[in-house]
């Protein structure tokens, strides 16, 4: 559902009054994954996961895994984590949000063939 998001603005203290976004930041293998007992976090193509909620019992391994707090549980322990769908973007008030793609770096191509 889209009632909670999976993105966590949080201030970053002091005097300035900033805020910083704790984002997924599509960790390739994802510790989250890993740390996941029953599979509800599978790694993704390319990075970060793919949330089955079905299949989380809530027990928060996933969220003590993530290197960058990017996870946030619930009351009940349901984990909301961002999915890069790009929703955010449209509904943040002061438009400080973008989605843009980034070039995967692959193996090189040197044109030459193998022995």
């Amino acid at each position: 559902s889209w009632d909670t998001a999976g993105i966590r603005i949080q201030s970053a203290g002091g005097l300035s009054g900033a805020f910083e976004a704790r984002r997924c930041l599509a960790c390739d293998p994802p510790p989250c994954a890993a740390a996941c007992p029953t599979g509800a976090f599978a790694p993704r193509l390319g990075g970060g996961v793919i949330v089955r909620k079905k299949l989380c019992i809530h027990c928060g391994q996933c969220a003590a895994a993530c290197p960058v707090d990017a996870i946030h549980l619930d009351r009940g322990g349901e984990p909301f984590v961002c999915i890069h769908c790009g929703r955010c973007v449209a509904f943040c008030p002061h438009n400080c949000l973008e989605l843009i793609e980034k070039a995967v770096a692959g193996p090189a191509v040197t044109g030459e063939e193998g022995p």
